[in-house]
């Protein structure tokens, strides 16, 4: 899957002091395991009948 990023900001490339990189925090290995143990609390809250941990 590629993340879609935003346009490169034009009026700052000229730079040299600026370094420019794509979002990626994301996709580590911590906030995916933290992402599906946040839906595993929601699902079992929800069919358990004590709700959601996080409702949206």
């Amino acid at each position: 899957m590629t993340a879609i990023q935003p346009t490169k900001p034009e009026a700052l490339l000229g730079f040299d002091n600026l370094l420019i990189t794509p979002h990626l925090a994301g996709w580590s290995p911590e906030a995916t395991a933290a992402q599906l143990e946040v839906f595993m609390a929601n699902v079992t809250g929800h069919f358990s009948g004590s709700g959601a941990v996080v409702p949206v």
